[in-house]
């Protein structure tokens, strides 16, 4: 049976325009360091998620290993940390984070891929089903 997670208006981000879907999330490392609370950008073209680089290295978190990034300039190794996500009263108990250079929190498809996502682009509105 689907149900609705949430339906919201697109935001203006920190990037400016265009609008986006944007949520606000909760991101809570396993082992050590303070929860990360803020914007989230539903980005269907990220594998994984991210934090700014800067909110990890203020909240403390200890890194749970490497891993391998993709990027436009080619691969790139960076710490990953295992979190708890909660956004929209939906909780994902162990999910692999690593940072982002980005002002905001990326959800990527490791949590979008649990979910449908549909942007009605016009209305500037979109809905997440589980």
């Amino acid at each position: 049976m689907t149900s609705i997670v949430g339906q919201q208006e697109y935001r203006a981000g920190p990037w400016g325009e265009p609008p986006g879907p944007i949520v606000e999330a909760s991101f809570k490392p396993l082992w050590q360091g303070s929860s990360y609370r803020g914007l989230a950008l539903l980005d269907t073209g990220a594998n994984l998620c991210g934090i700014p680089r800067t909110e990890i290295e203020s909240a403390g978190w200890v890194p749970q290993g490497d891993c391998e990034l993709l990027t436009p300039t080619g691969v790139k190794v960076v710490p990953m940390y295992w979190v708890a996500v909660e956004t929209l009263s939906h909780r994902w108990a162990l999910i692999k984070v690593v940072p982002s250079e980005q002002p905001y929190a990326i959800i990527g498809r490791d949590i979008l891929n649990d979910l449908s996502l549909l942007l009605n682009g016009p209305c500037r509105l979109f809905r997440l089903l589980a």
